[in-house]
């Protein structure tokens, strides 16, 4: 069994979402799937994250709320809880932006002009 790891900002994230109407219930159970299984049930919609997040995991919890956590053999590590609004709003892309025009060909083009 694995041991829940919780970060400073993770138990203030927690405690929001609590005050918010988070029911403890479906909160523990989810600690102890996490805790005790290597996958998730489908309505979790588990999956991995990338950008800031590469390495990380996030679950729906309930509605819009997700849970962002890393799994070691030892220990999840709970990093955030929150809304998509509030964990992704103003985080950089991780992929760059498509050029709106096709870059201009020069004369070493290897297709021609």
């Amino acid at each position: 069994m694995r041991q829940p790891v919780r970060s400073k900002k993770f138990e203030a994230d927690l405690a929001r979402a609590i005050a918010r109407g988070l029911d403890s219930g479906d909160w523990e159970h989810l600690v102890f799937l996490l805790l005790e299984e290597e996958v998730l049930p489908p309505e979790y919609d588990e999956h991995l994250l990338h950008g800031i997040w590469k390495g990380y995991l996030e679950c729906h919890l309930a509605g819009d709320l997700l849970v962002i956590y890393r799994r070691t053999p030892k220990h999840i590590i709970f990093a955030a809880i929150g809304t998509h609004a509030e964990l992704f709003k103003n985080q950089p892309r991780s992929y760059p932006k498509v050029p709106k025009q096709r870059p201009k060909r020069s004369g070493n083009w290897p297709f021609g002009n």
